[in-house]
């Protein structure tokens, strides 16, 4: 949401044009005297979007092209301390105001300035209403300045002239630009943007209309908080009318929590009723309205909005038709469009902007949908934004597929926010599980009819039940991505998308030899077990030691360190990943110094926490409490036996 500059020339007069009047004693105009003061050409109002699309009717369905910031601005607005538009309107007076209609902006004076007019403040500056000479007013009358040279107007805004934007040729123009359009100004000194959703006709430089099932998902908000990001770990959110509407709520708190809340270094917590006795800090208030039009859902701003400061989201339970505005019926919005502008929104709230609608190329954040494309729009390419700009979960925790982190204390196991305390927090240490907190092992019940239950027991090996490791899983790092074996009998590793099913190359087993020592195996039922040693190799580059990761026998593999910040590190040098150029969609894994923090990432584990009778660590819930239990296999278990687990 910044302000573009139609031209610097523009400033420059001005400030040329102030530096005269003192020295003339002429006064520039000031809304707080009492005559009509300058009107801005304001800002239009909301619009359906972006640009891109070339002819009418066509649309542009590749990814590129830049980003618009979005909404509306007044490309030659004033600076912070100069009159805004229409405030003469508001002052009223008997002298002609500098502003008129604009193009969207407030009205001037009730009198328009014309040459031999009727004036009364002295040294007063303003624009012919219907030559657009420059006008001074001398105390008495309207004066005319000298006229403006070719290629330039008198601006409104400053009663002074300015250099014509280049492609205006008449108020109130359109001019197709990246994803939206340029419209042109009362006096053609200056311009507003306005994003198109759907695309700008070069024809006649209006955005498009949506059509079929395309539907405008919310507008620019008039606030951006820029890259404010919020503190964290903990964001809290509270709802509006919460027993009215606590069917769309929770099916909200899922789809959020489930997607930005299971990935990145924050999560949204509490959920409840918005009520006046609620402290004073930074959260996301939530309410809801139906038949909305134009939009399905609003935001006011994006990103932290700083102390004390709530962000509202507005959600749309039903809407009016953007193709036919006329239709009366309000349109119910389901469980899936829900569930989107869930994910939409949050992603808001955490900072990130719209992106361009393509209709070939559906993404989350885009600010247009086709709802027949719903159900391919995928979370995953957000999730490498969400680690850049909030990093990862604390260290130790142990977190669900749908966002929650496993806790436990004295009464039992818990799902709560990932907050990093202790009661969240879960150690590997010599083939155990152990809670932070209470410095307890996750033990299954001896003896026990299958599945056996499970709770804390006092560490050690002589307590039988307590081996607990995550095998056959995923080894993950930025963005989600998996550690790969490059090929079948290859020794090289490198990052690489993870497969929807798990692959064999892409299958490793931890073993915590003791509390931050861990041996990595390559789970791919050779007959030769591999393993993760750090071997050394001809040096790559100026901030690279000569170490990378390759596999080898098991029995000459080295153990890795675990760091506080979760990196594995091999005497003194992090693993880390280096972008392939050469290989699109390929990371190479190396090692450089851990200080280096450019190389800084941390690896987590996404699968099965089992122990030695292929048991898996399976949450279940009874009334309404959640337990875990020992259950051999994975058949008909899904999600329930799936963690990720952050070294």
């Amino acid at each position: 949401m910044r302000k573009r500059s139609s031209s610097t020339g523009l400033a420059q007069c001005a400030l040329l044009a102030l530096g005269c009047s003192s020295i003339l004693g002429i006064a520039p105009p000031d809304d707080a005297d009492a005559d009509a003061s300058a009107g801005s050409s304001g800002r239009l109002g909301p619009s359906s979007g972006q640009s891109g699309a070339g002819a009418a009717g066509a649309r542009e369905a590749g990814a590129g092209g830049a980003r618009s910031e979005g909404g509306t601005r007044s490309a030659g607005a004033p600076s912070a301390g100069a009159p805004s538009a229409g405030t003469g309107a508001a002052n009223g007076g008997a002298d002609a105001g500098m502003g008129g209609a604009g193009s969207g902006g407030g009205g001037g004076g009730d009198v328009p300035a014309e040459d031999g007019k009727a004036c009364r403040s002295a040294g007063r500056l303003a624009c012919d209403a219907v030559s657009s000479v420059p006008l001074f007013c001398n105390g008495e009358e309207w004066e005319a300045r000298e006229s403006c040279m070719p290629a330039r107007r008198c601006d409104r805004r400053t009663g002074t002239c300015g250099p014509i934007y280049g492609p205006c040729e008449a108020p109130g123009q359109g001019i197709c630009f990246d994803h939206g359009r340029q419209v042109c100004g009362p006096d053609l000194t200056d311009f507003t943007e306005e994003r198109c959703v759907f695309g700008c006709s070069e024809n006649d430089g209006t955005c498009f209309p949506p059509v079929a099932d395309e539907l405008v998902v919310d507008r620019a908000p008039d606030i951006s908080s820029g890259d404010a990001w919020w503190p964290g770990p903990l964001i809290p959110v509270c709802v509006h009318g919460l027993e009215q509407w606590s069917v769309p709520s929770s099916l909200i708190r899922d789809a959020a929590t489930a997607t930005w809340g299971a990935q990145g270094g924050v999560s949204f917590a509490g959920w409840g009723e918005c009520s006046q006795g609620m402290d004073s800090s930074s959260r996301v208030e939530l309410s809801f309205r139906t038949g909305c039009r134009g939009e399905l859902a609003s935001i006011d701003r994006y990103g932290y909005p700083g102390p004390n400061t709530p962000v509202s989201v507005t959600f749309c339970l039903s809407y009016h038709s953007q193709v036919e505005p006329g239709a009366s019926e309000p349109i119910e919005v389901g469980d899936e469009l829900l569930r989107f502008l869930a994910r939409h929104e949050f992603g808001h709230v955490l900072g990130h902007e719209d992106d361009p609608y393509y209709p070939a190329v559906p993404q989350l954040m885009s600010d247009g949908v086709r709802l027949a494309l719903l159900p391919s729009i995928a979370f995953e390419p957000y999730i490498g934004w969400i680690h850049e700009r909030y990093g990862y979960k604390p260290r130790g925790s142990l977190v669900t597929s749908a966002g929650a982190c496993l806790g436990a204390s004295a009464s039992g196991f818990s799902l709560e926010a990932c907050d990093g305390s202790l009661e969240r927090q879960w150690q590997l240490l010599g083939g155990q599980l152990r809670h932070a907190g209470t410095q307890r092992c996750v033990h299954a019940a001896a003896a026990a009819p299958a599945p056996r239950s499970v709770d804390l027991a006092d560490c050690g090996e002589e307590n039988p039940g307590l081996g607990w490791e995550p095998r056959r899983v995923e080894w993950r790092g930025r963005g989600n991505g998996c550690v790969t074996s490059l090929a079948a009998s290859s020794p090289s590793l490198v990052m690489e998308s993870c497969a929807p099913a798990r692959a064999v190359r892409q299958t490793w087993s931890f073993t915590f030899t003791g509390e931050r020592s861990v041996r990595i195996e390559l789970s791919d039922l050779e007959a030769t077990r591999r393993c993760v040693r750090a071997v050394v190799v001809p040096a790559r580059g100026p901030f690279l030691v000569p170490l990378v990761p390759q596999l080898i026998a098991c029995g000459t593999a080295d153990e890795f360190y675990v760091t506080d910040d979760g990196l594995f590190s091999f005497n003194g040098y992090c693993l880390a990943e280096l972008t392939n150029f050469n290989a699109p969609g390929r990371t190479d894994l190396v090692f450089s110094p851990c200080g280096f923090e450019f190389f800084r990432y941390a690896w987590h584990a996404f699968g099965r926490f089992e122990n030695d009778s292929s048991e898996a660590l399976t949450l279940t819930s009874e009334a309404g409490r959640t337990t875990l239990q020992a259950v051999v296999g994975s058949a008909g278990q899904g999600a329930s036996q799936l963690f990720n687990y952050y070294f």
